[in-house]
């Protein structure tokens, strides 16, 4: 899919798109969205910034309840993590790049390791048929442990 931007709409240098050839790269993220290989969808690529500015300017303190939040905070950005994984592999986006799979891409490209991607992978992919799980996960209702619990006990469909 060739990607063009609309005019005043200048590219990031966050991901690319594999255009003719294995080798030639082009920007599928601008400014303001990003594009879907198979849909049109607009995304507001600002929240990703929003919260690494976030992160730059978080000071945490060494008392228990920040330290609970935060934690709860984490499980809640992994539930989304694992989720966004599981939809990736469902769209075989990984073989854009040339990956055998998504937790191999994971892995190569968030620097992962093989078991983190793997499970990140699996559980998105579990969760996704588990409706109550995944919305307690992703509320914070159940920490990331508490999932791999779970996953650890449920037979995927």
């Amino acid at each position: 899919m060739a990607v063009v931007p609309t005019v005043g709409v200048e590219p990031n240098r966050i991901g690319s798109e594999v255009a003719g050839t294995r080798n030639e790269r082009i920007p599928f993220i601008y400014k303001d969205f990003s594009l879907d290989s198979d849909i049109e969808h607009m995304y507001d690529v600002h929240v990703l910034g929003a919260l690494e500015s976030a992160i730059e300017e978080l000071d945490l303190g060494f008392d228990g309840d920040t330290l609970v939040a935060a934690c709860r905070l984490l499980d809640r950005l992994s539930a989304k993590v694992a989720l966004a994984a599981a939809g990736f592999d469902a769209g075989r986006r990984w073989e854009l790049d040339g990956a055998t799979s998504a937790a191999g891409w994971l892995k190569h490209r968030a620097g992962m390791t093989a078991s983190v991607a793997n499970w990140t992978v699996r559980t998105g992919n579990l969760v996704k048929q588990l409706p109550v799980t995944r919305q307690a996960w992703v509320s914070g209702a159940l920490s990331t442990a508490q999932v791999r619990a779970v996953e650890a006990n449920v037979e995927p469909r």
